[in-house]
């Protein structure tokens, strides 16, 4: 009885949410995954998320390789094995539907590797299973294999696949009602093993897409808190005093008395006319009623809601507009007042990274990528002392180089890097780090990211602005860009802000990315920058820097 034993496995990562698909790159760095990565999508997935996820990759000091497969056969298994071997992968990414998933994590299991699953539509099961399936002639083969390390599941992508797909999943996932009540009739009659907690997962599963469903309208179903609910409590004093100095009707929570009236005994929430003028657009939520009396007795804890009409919450939410975080009205004005509130807040904004020499700066932050400068501090400190000057980095063994720095995300492809560049510039400038954009860019491992920081600190040269995660987020949080890409942000960013602030902007946006508004938990309440920020949770609904809800 106590010899039996079961191995489960699960997904160690799973990233959910809008516009989460550029954070492959940093679920993949938590799962410690060496080598290059191998791409396995199909036609449509590559057109719409392929290239977006590549060039994450390549931002990070990645070189990765991407298979197409067409058909889901196990010939196209082999296909990927053969690919594998060629690029010499280290790790497998499933990019859309079943197809490539499927394809993906049997050939991920083949090879003993790692596998990321990044579905771009939810019409199959096989996201996160242990399985693996493939048409032949007119059967369907499930292969077993281990699931995906790490999930990574783009609302934006999935929400954006043809609605058949979409039907197709949810009719998946309610058809376990019937697997279930199969497999309980199997186990009743003929003694067929029967598993509770996989029976009770996938009925409840089921169970949560049917009675949370968006077309639930039976009386009494769960409805979320209102946003505006949910936030009224965490309005700090010196907007709430703004607030109410602007709309003294919401300073109380009661109702006038002319607000009522009596209707055959019963008491109902009428609104007057003179109600919907901007300065008093009445509370933001209806305060208790009385307990009313139905057939004698007490009607409990139901309340009453007033009916309001389309035209009531218009106007409420026009004249709040006027109190919530906005924008100034054009982007440089935006900018002018961003730049001197920051500048206020933090006097000496400067580099974090150590270095004594353009050389070190250099290695530095083609080390810093994808990894915390706190980090590359700890490793450079050693790595300095033992590698004096370009020759002793081109002249390092690869393996001991990647050893030395093997604390650092994509250590093996860092440390190819830094000895394909020195000896780039032994070769080509005469052992001295160049000082132009177009010679930077042209070593191993190499961006404008990193070239524009080596410029401004190495070489005193300003040619741009240093867009990392931090200048990223800030900036679409604040509305100065609406771009994704660093390399649109940039340009954008170099024509709201001077030139002489070009460098401090980024040093600017990062002491205030690391000290107040961080990535998943900023402290609005606490920022200087609150009533110009569109993106304040305080406020608003809608994180500007990845578009997804708050």
């Amino acid at each position: 009885m106590f010899g039996k034993s079961k191995w489960i496995r699960l997904p160690r990562s799973v990233v959910l949410g809008h516009g989460v698909l550029d954070r492959t790159v940093e679920a993949v760095d938590e799962l410690y995954l060496d080598g290059r990565p191998l791409i396995v999508t199909s036609p449509t997935p590559r057109k719409l998320a392929g290239d977006r996820l590549v060039a994450a990759f390549e931002a990070a000091g990645a070189d990765p390789a991407v298979v197409t497969v067409e058909t889901a056969t196990f010939g196209a298994v082999e296909e990927v094995l053969e690919t594998a071997a060629s690029v010499d992968a280290g790790f497998l990414i499933g990019l859309g539907g079943g197809k490539p998933i499927d394809i993906a994590k049997m050939a991920a299991d083949e090879r003993d590797c790692g596998f990321v699953s990044v579905p771009t539509a939810a019409s199959h099961d096989g996201i996160v299973s242990g399985r693996g399936s493939v048409p032949d002639g007119d059967t369907r083969h499930s292969v077993a294999a281990d699931p995906p390390l790490a999930v990574v599941a783009d609302t934006e992508l999935i929400a954006a696949a043809p609605w058949r797909l979409t039907t197709a999943g949810c009719a998946d996932i309610v058809s376990n009602y019937t697997a279930v009540k199969d497999w309980q009739l199997a186990h009743r009659l003929k003694n067929v093993r029967y598993s509770e907690y996989a029976g009770a997962l996938s009925q409840m599963t089921a169970e949560l897409l049917v009675d949370r469903g968006p077309n639930r309208t039976r009386r009494g179903a769960a409805r979320p808190p209102s946003r505006r609910r949910r936030g009224r409590h965490r309005v700090p004093p010196h907007r709430r005093e703004r607030r109410l100095a602007a709309y003294p009707g919401r300073a109380g929570r009661h109702r006038r008395p002319d607000d009522r009236r009596r209707t055959r005994g019963r008491r109902r929430a009428v609104r007057r006319s003179d109600d919907l003028r901007p300065r008093d657009p009445g509370p933001l939520h209806h305060p208790r009623r009385r307990h009313r009396r139905v057939g004698g007795r007490r009607g409990g804890d139901r309340h009453r809601r007033p009916r309001v009409t389309r035209s009531v919450r218009s106007k409420r939410a026009a004249a709040l507009s006027a109190c919530m975080g906005t924008a100034l009205d054009s982007r440089e004005a935006q900018a002018a007042e961003v730049l001197d509130r920051l500048y206020e807040t933090y006097p000496e904004p400067e580099i974090s990274l150590r270095f004594d020499s353009r050389l070190e700066l250099l290695i530095a932050v083609v080390l810093s990528a994808q990894c915390t400068d706190e980090r590359v501090n700890s490793v450079t400190a050693d790595l300095f002392e033992k590698y004096d000057g370009a020759e002793a980095y081109a002249a390092a063994d690869q393996e001991e180089l990647a050893g030395d720095i093997d604390s650092i995300t994509y250590y093996n492809n860092k440390a190819s890097y830094i000895r394909s560049a020195c000896e780039d510039i032994l070769e080509e400038h005469d052992g001295a780090v160049p000082d132009t954009m177009s010679e930077l860019t042209g070593l191993a491992g190499v961006g404008r990211k990193t070239a524009n920081v080596v410029l401004q600190h190495g070489h005193e040269v300003v040619e741009g602005v240093v867009v990392d995660t931090h200048v990223r987020r800030i900036s679409r949080r604040l509305g100065l860009t609406g771009a994704e890409r660093p390399e649109n942000i940039e340009p954008e960013l170099m024509e709201l802000v001077p030139r002489e602030d070009w460098k401090e902007l980024t040093h600017l946006f990062i002491s205030h990315g690391r000290a107040t508004c961080t990535a998943r938990n900023p402290d609005c309440g606490d920022c200087v920058l609150e009533d110009v920020c569109p993106s304040s949770k305080l406020d608003g609904g809608v994180d500007l820097a990845d578009g997804g809800e708050w």
